[in-house]
C-alpha cells in the first residue's frame, strides 16, 4: 500500500482492517501517488487523512500531539507548535491587538483558511480507503498554491522524516 498509485478521483486501499489502531491518536503514515499522507484516529473514533508534512516549514506534523484547541480536535506540529484542525486543515489562532493600556492582548479565536490539505477517508469492512483531494505538485517557493501543504507533500526529506518516526512522539498523551 505504501507507494500506491491512483487517479485523484479514485479510492485506494490505504490500510488493511485493524492496521490503524482504535485508540485516539492511532495513526499510519504512507505515500499515495508519491504524496506523503497520514491516517489518524480522532476522538469520535473516526479516521482523518491529512498531508503528513506541515504547511508552515515542512515539519513532521503528523507525529505531533492531538489536542483540543478552542473545543476542536487539532494536531500540533512538534517543530513550531502550530495547531491544525483534523476536520478541515485550518489553523486556529488568536490575533494580537493593542490593549487600551498599550500592552498586547489576544482577541477571540479565529481560523485561517485551510492550510493543510485534508483527503477523503472511508473505513470499510475490507480496510481503510483514501481518495486524494489533489495531486497538485507545487514548488515550495511558488506563490498561489491552492493549499499551503501542497508545497511540501512530495518532498522526500520531509516525508521520510514522518515515516521514520512511525507514530506519535514519545511524549504524546492521549
Amino acid at each position: 500500500m505504501a507507494g500506491a498509485r491512483a487517479d485523484v478521483d479514485e479510492w485506494v486501499l490505504a490500510a488493511r482492517p485493524g492496521e490503524v489502531g482504535g485508540d485516539v491518536g492511532a495513526r499510519k503514515h504512507l505515500q499515495l501517488n508519491e504524496r506523503f499522507v497520514s491516517l489518524i484516529r480522532g476522538r469520535n473514533g473516526g479516521l482523518h487523512c491529512l498531508d503528513s508534512v506541515c504547511y508552515h516549514a515542512g515539519g513532521p506534523l503528523l507525529i505531533g500531539d492531538v489536542e483540543d484547541v478552542n473545543g476542536v480536535e487539532c494536531i500540533r506540529c512538534p517543530w513550531h507548535a502550530y495547531p491544525v484542525r483534523l476536520v478541515d486543515g485550518a489553523k486556529p489562532y488568536k490575533r494580537l491587538h493593542v490593549m487600551p493600556d498599550g500592552t498586547l492582548g489576544r482577541a477571540s479565536w479565529e481560523l485561517s483558511e485551510r492550510r493543510q490539505r485534508v483527503h477523503m477517508v472511508d473505513e470499510r469492512a475490507d480496510g481503510v480507503w483514501v481518495r486524494l483531494t489533489s495531486d497538485a505538485r507545487v514548488d515550495r517557493h511558488a506563490e498561489g498554491a491552492e493549499c499551503e501543504s501542497d508545497r511540501w507533500a512530495y518532498r522526500e526529506s520531509a516525508g521520510r522524516n514522518v515515516l521514520r518516526h512511525g507514530g506519535p512522539l514519545k511524549h504524546a498523551k492521549y
